[in-house]
Order: structure tokens, then sequence, then C-alpha cells
């Protein structure tokens, strides 16, 4: 416990300054940590069954980073935690890259392909929701909008499920009900990219509700992994920033989760030099 609150709250919260939930003055601007990258931590609308009841955003211009999907399965089969992915490969930001099949670790439960390399060939029919990376540029589209859109022809891509579709529509999760931690990305008619990140648990469909309530207007916007294994890792000499999931309701009912799980697939960011 002491280690996961040394790791939340030195590495963001003293960046920032701790604020208690019930403060008025509660962080509710963005902070800018880089070049077209800002942070904002914002109360949630609704108190959570555990923790802080708190959302942290990461805002990034699209022109302003560049964009990877890495996967085990194409380099050495050895899945790594965000921070070792960071590392290996020089990125300042690494999050999950969708959920992955418990029973082949290092496969997707979509369609997953980067570059030449394919990693799950299997386009998932329930899966509308699609993270794209074309020139190192990201970008998420909604087969449900485009059903002439080509996985199979997409440089750098994935599938995952949709929280609001492409005209900012709340989904209606009709998925098995539980709360867990959990983080979501989407984006907006200005050309950026927001991933928002919760530890407390809630329900996905107050997730999608919250996404409606944000001080910004998203569109097409897609889970990305829930519980323990949700994981954001953010590096700039301005911020820091050790983002680690834990609770899911019935499999992993605990907030005692204080390490990054090792991951097989990740989206990761480098961000332009001015």
């Amino acid at each position: 416990m002491f280690i996961r609150f040394f790791t939340f709250c030195f590495y963001f919260l003293f960046a920032l300054g701790c604020q208690s939930q019930s403060s008025k003055d509660s962080i509710s601007t963005w902070i800018n940590v880089y070049d077209g990258v800002d942070v904002m931590v914002m109360n949630a609308p609704i108190k959570s069954i555990l923790g802080d009841s708190k959302l942290t955003i990461i805002r990034l211009k699209k022109d302003s980073v560049f964009a990877y999907l890495k996967m085990a399965s194409a380099i050495d089969s050895v899945s790594k935690t965000v921070q070792s992915w960071a590392d290996t490969f020089g990125f300042q930001l690494v999050v999950n890259a969708g959920m992955y099949d418990l029973s082949k670790t290092l496969q997707s439960r979509g369609f997953m392909q980067a570059d030449s390399s394919v990693n799950n060939k299997i386009i998932n029919a329930s899966y509308n929701g699609v993270f794209s990376i074309i020139n190192k540029r990201p970008e998420l589209k909604d087969l449900a909008c485009n059903p002439s859109l080509k996985l199979q022809d997409e440089q750098s891509v994935f599938q995952s499920m949709r929280m609001l579709d492409c005209d900012g529509k709340e989904m209606d999760w009709k998925r098995k009900k539980q709360a867990c931690s959990m983080l979501v990305v989407g984006q907006d008619n200005e050309q950026n990219i927001y991933f928002i990140f919760t530890r407390s648990p809630y329900y996905h469909q107050d997730m999608v509700t919250f996404l409606k309530q944000m001080p910004f207007q998203l569109g097409e916007t897609i889970y990305l992994e829930g519980g323990p294994e949700t994981s954001v890792y953010l590096n700039t000499p301005k911020m820091k920033l050790m983002l680690i999931g834990s609770y899911v309701s019935n499999t992993y009912p605990t907030d005692k989760n204080d390490h990054f799980w090792p991951l097989p697939n990740v989206i990761g960011f480098k961000f332009k030099e001015k």
C-alpha cells in the first residue's frame, strides 16, 4: 500500500500539488508538460467505492507526437511493463494497446498488425473501435461508421470496443457489468487525442456517461484496458507519471496492486522537439 501511494503521489501529485477529493480547488485545468502534451486531473462526477475518484487525462496534439504500435510477438515474444517498453524504445509515453487474450497472452483480442507483422488476423465482429497509426500519426476510426474500412490495409492498427461512436454518441454497454480501474482513448475535432485513466473502479456505463460530461467534446472513444493490467507511463522533464490500475469486481477485487504488469502490446509515443 505504501509503495502504491508513494508511486502515485510522488510522481504525480507532488508535481502538481496534492489535492483532496473534497477540495473545491481540485485540479481542473491543463498543465503543459511538453510541447503539444498536457495533463489534467479532475474529480469524477460520482464517487467510487474505492480510492480518490479522480480522472487523470493526457491530451496529445496529433501533429506534436510520433506514435508506434509495438507487439512482443513481432520482436522477442516477451511481454514488458510500460516502463520497460519506454526504456527499450525511447518512448516518452506508453499505454495499453487494447486487451490481450488471457489464454494466448501475446495475442490481441481483436485484429492487430504493425507494419508487415500480424499479431491477430481475426477481425472481432463486436469490436467497432479502431486505433490506427499511419506514418506515425494516431487516428481513431469507427467500423460502424465506415464499414468499407479494410483493417488489413491499415499500416498499424488494432481493434477495441467503442465507448462513444464517431459522432460522440454514447454506446450502451451491454457486456458483463463489472466495476474496474480503466483506461480509454478518445479524439476530438481539433486534432487532439485524449487518454483518460481512473484507478478508482467504475462501471463501464458510468465511464461512458463521464465522457459526455468532459470539459471538451469527444468523438470516437474506445476502451483500452481495465483492472491491474491498466498502465500509463509518462516521462518528460516537467512530469513523470506512473498510473497503475488494480480493481476488477469478481476477478480482482482489491485496490492493493502496486506495480505495472507486463504487457504484450503497447502504444508508444515520442514527442517532437520544437
